[in-house]
């Protein structure tokens, strides 16, 4: 729809504004968003260096208690235990953050235990405690000076970091061993649920692994979360300060980190973008209402400014309307405005040239009248003046339709403007063009015609007429479209089928329809087309599609469905079953691909596996895969002469636990057996669970010695006794849950095996029985 010249010149005034006020809010934004992005890592930066002094404050104080303790007891070259058991006494019941002080000889071993008040009945089960497993106690034995460790559960189940304080008294004296402090660390996560509130941020300290040492949720530092997948907490960054946005919990956060130098501990500050960002959010709003504003304005002053200039445009308009309608003797008046009147003066020449181009067209009007090959003229201007009568057979158009027209009369609508384009610049250059083209008759009919177009020129070299000379080559044509017709249909029903399907050119994909797309995560075929089929292949299965592709290519017809592994654009594999046929593709040899998406099939094939044969609570073997892996191991024994063992094992209050503290807690109970019970056996050794709290340790392969088996499947046993005698963290209680464990032997006689077998499973029903009991 045409628009008026006030219109015009409304949204010229208006685009200007408009584009000068997006400037200047584009300076303001360049501006203001680093400035306002500095005072969020500013702000997040003191606060995590002030959490850093603090915690470096907490744990120098610590240390320096522990030393000063250690000092006075090197000062002393005997101490009686009354008077050791007194001191550590007194500094674990003054420290609130200290949870127990041990004094531990030269092999590591617990002499003395230092508790509160509260908790000195437990002292008798910490004696003995070996410490000759940490790792920071034995860094510092041997470097002789205090170590502090990384976070760990103490003995009360809760996360606690431990420092090791050597004494420097004579060899063999009590002063001679070491100081073990173990500081809880509530108070650090108390310290940052109060800045978290106070400065509406999430403050989070996290030791060298990633590993939560203390969070404003005391929870998720006990359930010892890692959180070092957050870029900010990878690698070297752990030793930097910086800042930067991150995705946490499907939360966008803009963190700063701040390293605590003396543990490798790192304090993490970090803030919703959405609330780190508020200021800016509401300074884009203003903006954006100001400019709104201001475009208002302009278009009001556009318009009134644009009223006075379109009544002389009017005027000059009226009088273009009547050349247009043929008079090109109107005369055009004078405008005093100096482009207007510019215009007006071109307007008078171009009338003028068309009064003399008119006359001139009359010069050909009998051209070739008797041939049977459609001739049309036009002049440089493109428009017909004169047609034979071949013409007007063939287009079922009269001569007083098509003269004075364009050849676009005929036009089909087939082409688009590149080929016109690319059309009349061939003309241009060489001045001849020959070729196929649709055009439309009269009666709507669309046909083909054979057309060659030649430029007319001067003695000067100008282009004075268009000569067109074409043939109806509709029967040629019909044939040919017949065909593409039926490859259309084929296309189509390609395209819309559900199933993907590629179309190959030797090792080369040239087709893929939208359900192949789709699968392969593309967003057009220009990401597939012209790729090796090989980039989509899986390695493992590169030899079987190529030995598929040169079965087709020699002759065969079908390949049959085969399952294979194919890739997607991003490496992502997944599984298939896929079947290909020897086509004719745009008139030459291809392969033609169906393929059926299997992965979800596959996984769930998998997944009912896994449900057969696995504890749904525990994750443990089941009893099937438990029977499954018990003829494995008799045969092995046999075949490798080696002996073997089975520890039945029942837990013995667990039904007062369950009935008590509620299934829940009987639950979690079993799956934290589950995992201390894989924690005492070797990575070949199978742990399964075979009842309610009846669990089976299957240990082959021990040794050739049956007495050397026997005493490794008593080590086990009383390791595992070990493990499972220790306390049970059961939501905020803690439980103690003894168990009971049977061993039975089985040899390597191949004349025992089935035997034994019976033996076992007689075993696995008495120890059943005795828990209903």
């Amino acid at each position: 729809m045409a628009r008026s010249l006030r219109f015009w010149l409304s949204m010229g005034f208006s685009a200007f504004v408009g584009l000068a006020m997006a400037l200047l809010v584009t300076a303001l934004l360049w501006v203001l968003l680093p400035h306002l992005n500095a005072e969020v890592q500013a702000r997040n930066r003191s606060l995590g260096g002030s959490m850093a002094s603090q915690v470096e404050s907490f744990l120098a104080d610590a240390q320096s208690a522990l030393e000063n303790l250690a000092t006075d007891m090197d000062g002393q070259s005997s101490l009686p235990s009354d008077r050791m058991q007194l001191m550590v006494d007194t500094l674990a019941n003054t420290d609130e953050h200290l949870e127990a002080l041990y004094l531990i000889d030269e092999a590591n071993q617990v002499m003395e235990v230092g508790l509160p008040q509260a908790r000195r009945g437990q002292r008798e089960d910490l004696v003995g405690t070996d410490f000759s497993g940490r790792a920071f106690v034995q860094l510092a034995q041997k470097a002789r000076h205090s170590v502090w460790s990384d976070t760990y559960l103490s003995q009360r189940g809760r996360i606690v970091v431990g420092l090791a304080v050597p004494l420097r008294g004579p060899p063999g004296s009590a002063a001679s061993g070491m100081l073990v402090g173990e500081f809880g660390l509530e108070q650090i996560s108390v310290l940052l649920r109060r800045i978290g509130k106070s400065g509406d941020v999430l403050p989070v300290i996290v030791d060298r692994n990633g590993q939560i040492v203390a969070h404003p949720d005391a929870t998720r530092s006990l359930r010892q979360e890692n959180i070092g997948y957050l870029p900010l907490l990878q690698g070297e960054n752990l030793a930097l300060a910086q800042t930067a946005q991150f995705r946490m919990e499907g939360v966008d956060y803009i963190g700063s980190t701040t390293p605590i130098s003396a543990q490798g501990w790192t304090v993490l500050v970090a803030q919703t973008v959405d609330k780190a960002f508020a200021t800016v959010h509401s300074t884009l709003l203003a903006l954006a209402i100001a400019s709104v504003l201001a475009l208002s304005l302009a278009l009001m002053s556009a318009f009134w400014m644009s009223r006075r200039m379109s009544r002389q445009v009017a005027e000059f308009g009226r009088h273009m309307q009547a050349i247009a309608e043929g008079d090109y003797q109107a005369v055009i008046p004078r405008s005093t405005t100096q482009e207007i009147e510019t215009l007006a003066q071109s307007m008078r020449q171009m009338a003028n040239a068309v009064l003399q181009r008119e006359e001139k067209l009359q010069l050909a009007a009998t051209v070739f009248e008797s041939t049977a090959e459609g001739i049309l003229i036009t002049d440089a201007q493109r428009r017909i003046i004169s047609v034979n009568p071949a013409v007007l057979t063939i287009t079922g158009y009269p001569a007083d339709e098509l003269i004075g027209q364009k050849p676009t009369v005929l036009s089909s609508a087939r082409h688009d403007e590149a080929f016109y384009r690319a059309m009349w610049d061939s003309i241009d250059r060489t001045g001849l063009w020959r070729g196929e083209i649709w055009n439309k008759r009269k009666n709507g009919e669309i046909f083909p015609e054979l057309l060659a177009i030649t430029s007319v020129h001067d003695s000067l070299g100008t282009i004075t007429h268009y000569v067109g000379s074409f043939f109806d080559i509709s029967e040629r044509k019909r044939a040919e479209e017949e065909l593409r017709d039926s490859e259309e249909r084929f296309r189509t029903l390609i395209e819309w089928s559900p199933e993907p399907i590629l179309v190959l050119r030797g090792e080369t994909l040239a087709y893929a329809n939208p359900a192949a797309l789709q699968m392969m995560g593309a967003k057009s075929d220009h990401e597939l087309v012209g790729k090796p089929i090989l980039d989509l292949v899986h390695p493992d299965f590169h030899q079987i599609v190529l030995g598929r592709i040169k079965k087709l290519a020699e002759g065969d017809k079908v390949t049959p469905m085969l399952e294979q592994k194919f890739l997607k654009l991003d490496g992502t594999p997944y599984d298939v079953e896929a079947q290909g046929a020897a086509i004719i593709y745009d008139g030459k040899p291809a392969i033609q691909v169906a393929i059926r998406d299997i992965t979800a099939r596959k996984a769930a094939q998998e997944q009912i596996q896994t449900l057969a044969f696995s504890d749904a609570l525990t994750k443990l073997p089941n009893r099937r895969l438990f029977k499954d892996r018990l003829e494995q191991a008799l045969a092995a024994a046999n075949r490798h002469q080696r002996e073997g063992a089975l520890l039945f094992i029942d837990l013995d209050d667990f039904k007062t636990i369950n009935d008590t503290l509620g299934h829940d807690q009987g639950d979690d109970l079993l799956r934290q057996v589950a995992q201390r019970l894989l924690t005492c056996v070797r990575e070949g050794d199978t742990v399964a669970r075979v009842g309610g709290d009846e669990f089976v340790v299957l240990l082959k392969e021990l040794s050739q010695d049956p007495h050397e088996a026997a005493s490794w499947a008593e080590a086990i046993a009383k390791k595992i006794l070990a493990a499972l005698n220790q306390a049970y963290q059961l939501g905020h209680a803690v439980q103690y849950c003894t168990a009971s464990i049977g061993v039975t032997m089985f040899g390597r006689d191949q004349r025992e095996v089935s035997a034994q077998r019976t033996h076992l499973d007689h075993s696995a029903a008495a120890v059943a029985e005795n828990q209903r009991a």
